[in-house]
């Protein structure tokens, strides 16, 4: 009627939901770091579940994949949103006792694999007493990112 129609019946209801949902403010979600384990060697499962451990006390979430083809773990952590993967692999150098490769995915900021490293080193340094190296050169000249020598701390 108030725009020039005719005059229809009609029946109404109005309960202000939009205003209830305006007075609760929903946090805006941003993407969290998820990282992916893949121990490449059976004998390194205990020590993925310690890194797991570790990483999880810091905030981070982990993902953590056992059986299955070591190659086609990096897409069952892709399919899974991992944004980072710990390939933890066992040398056949004297005096290693294991290798970790950090891979970071998902546009995170360079610091992301450099924050991984260090709270991996600080976690089996500290309280697990193993020496950790940083950027370690094997024989054949190839670098890892993290060494963790068989030799532990006095």
């Amino acid at each position: 009627e108030s725009l020039g129609g005719p005059h229809t019946p009609a029946v109404g209801w109005a309960a202000g939901i939009e205003r209830l949902g305006m007075l609760t403010s929903v946090p805006v979600q941003r993407k969290r770091e998820k990282i992916g384990i893949v121990p490449e060697h059976k004998d390194l499962s205990n020590l993925s579940m310690i890194i797991a451990a570790s990483l999880r006390r810091n905030g981070l979430e982990v993902e953590l994949l056992y059986s299955g083809s070591p190659r086609k773990m990096p897409s069952k952590h892709a399919d899974r949103g991992v944004t980072s993967v710990a390939y933890l692999n066992k040398p056949n150098v004297p005096g290693i006792f294991c290798t970790i490769n950090l891979k970071t995915y998902r546009k995170f900021s360079h610091s992301t694999e450099h924050r991984i490293a260090n709270l991996l080193m600080t976690a089996l340094a500290s309280k697990y007493g193993l020496e950790v190296v940083r950027e370690y050169r094997l024989p054949d000249g190839y670098i890892v990112d993290i060494a963790v020598l068989e030799s532990k701390k006095s």
